[in-house]
């Protein structure tokens, strides 16, 4: 597996334009254009080929900048698909980009016929179909604004060994993300949930391991998710190799070791994943005999065995995998 920082693709997409505001900077630009021009005809043809300029040059970034779909990373093409739809954006991208080019040919016609026709007249004719095209295409142009605003704050994840972290609020997962982790853990949102995501990394050996808590997903029953929430918590799979499941015997957490366990039954059904379990709180004097490990994110007892523990299973898959 690599190290590199599996960038987010939508993170340094720049903010785009709604039809409108592209209409009104392209009016504004061609009125400017105009001035200082005495000839007529060389005023009007200024205004249409700043206005073409502006709309065709600035639909085609919105379609060169907005990421590939064709090379998405799989954890976010599946959330993609999920959250907005890889054929949608594909059919509106191709709208803007046919409008782009549409623009370009209204604008050279419209050029052709000022030398024979009322410049002004055409001009306003030319005007009247690059706003008709613009209007065509403001929901294209929509979707890929939602889009943007939906990702750009989702975390940028290292194709590198992965493991996500699993049970019930109030275990302790946030903690024991921060215990093991070598610095302090990024928070970032993530779809389908109000909480932040925290990703930790782990450095070992020359190494870099990343820790994924995900609070609001992997903390309730699966049988309470509708089908949608469902399967942005199955894109997990597309990030992590393992599953760390944390469960609190103590019972503070507010959740019975029936309830604990019943989810933990639940993960593992649903994640083909190699999953450890680990007992949290164990300074509350109480112990998970199905436990791989105990540990106290509070005390620090048994943490650095819990982290040696992760690495290890995370190792061997590398390894399986080379």
């Amino acid at each position: 597996m690599g190290q590199e920082r599996s960038e987010n693709p939508y993170s340094k997409l720049p903010t785009i334009l709604t039809a409108d505001e592209l209409m009104d900077k392209a009016m504004r630009r061609a009125v400017r254009a105009r001035r200082g021009k005495r000839d007529v005809r060389a005023a009007e043809r200024a205004m249409v080929m700043t206005a073409s300029n502006i709309l065709s040059d600035n639909l085609k970034r919105v379609v060169h900048r907005f990421p590939s779909l064709e090379r998405l990373p799989p954890f976010y093409l599946e959330l993609t698909d999920l959250l907005v739809g890889v054929n949608r954006l594909k059919f509106s991208l191709a709208s803007i980009n046919w409008a782009s080019n549409k623009i370009s040919a209204i604008s050279r016609a419209a050029l052709r016929e000022m030398r024979r026709e009322d410049p002004g007249a055409v001009r306003r004719r030319v005007f009247g179909r690059m706003g008709s095209i613009m209007r065509e295409i403001s929901e294209d142009i929509e979707l890929l604004r939602e889009t943007r605003e939906l990702f750009k704050g989702m975390p940028s994840f290292r194709n590198c060994p992965t493991a996500a972290v699993a049970g019930f609020a109030n275990v302790g997962k946030s903690s024991f993300v921060r215990s093991i982790s070598s610095a302090k853990p990024q928070v970032a949102a993530y779809p389908f949930t109000t909480r932040a995501i925290s990703l930790g990394e782990v450095r070992s050996g020359g190494r870099i391991y990343q820790i994924i808590d995900t609070p609001g997903l992997l903390d309730r029953p699966l049988h309470e998710r509708n089908e949608i929430e469902m399967q942005a918590i199955l894109a997990l799979r597309n990030l992590a190799d393992m599953i760390v499941f944390i469960v609190d015997p103590s019972e503070t957490c507010g959740y019975s070791i029936e309830e604990q366990v019943r989810l933990l039954d639940e993960i593992r059904e649903s994640f083909d994943l190699p999953l450890i379990i680990i007992s949290n709180k164990v300074d509350l004097g109480a112990k998970f005999e199905g436990a791989d490990l105990s540990v106290s994110s509070s005390t620090g007892e048994g943490i650095e065995d819990a982290r040696r523990l992760i690495l290890d299973v995370l190792d061997s898959l590398a390894g399986n995998q080379g």
